[in-house]
């Protein structure tokens, strides 16, 4: 039996809160979507950073973002920076995307296949195996260490190169 065969009228408020909010969508960012995103254990300390000032508003100034969405609630957000004509920094902040990450990854993808900017570089923490590997799998190409580039800490640049 589904839900939709669920005859009880009690069943009706769960009908309304499994359609009211889509599953999962891709939508414009917003400051309260990075203020609201739960961030994955390796991004944690940025929450102190976010909640501490108006970092969330000026990523929305600083150039196009998205947020991805899973039943209402933030699960990833992405962006771009342009410091000058013909280059874009891409950033990212996820939160526990679990079955969605295939999702996310094919968004983000598309965004960096429009963006305008001849170099897009992302950084990502020489330990965080993960992120690594996404950069890798977004198309980046490493580029560099960047020795204590955040906080005392190592980075790894990456670059794709239209």
């Amino acid at each position: 039996m589904t839900l939709a065969e669920i005859p009880d009228e009690s069943a009706d408020w769960m009908r309304r809160e499994c359609t009211e909010a889509p599953p999962f969508e891709i939508v414009p960012y917003a400051p309260e979507h990075l203020r609201d995103l739960l961030l994955q254990p390796m991004q944690a300390e940025l929450g102190a950073f976010i909640a501490a000032g108006d970092f969330a508003e000026k990523v929305a100034l600083a150039g196009p973002a998205w947020t991805a969405l899973d039943f209402g609630l933030p699960i990833a957000c992405a962006g771009f920076t342009f410091p000058w004509e013909g280059r874009a920094i891409a950033w990212a902040a996820l939160g526990d995307c679990g079955s969605r990450m295939l999702r996310v990854t094919r968004a983000v993808r598309i965004a960096l296949d429009r963006c305008p900017a001849a170099r897009v570089e992302c950084q990502v923490k020489a330990e965080f195996a993960p992120g690594l590997r996404w950069a890798a799998a977004l198309g980046f190409s490493r580029e560099c260490l960047m020795p204590r580039f955040y906080g005392g800490e190592d980075f790894w640049s990456y670059v794709i190169l239209k």
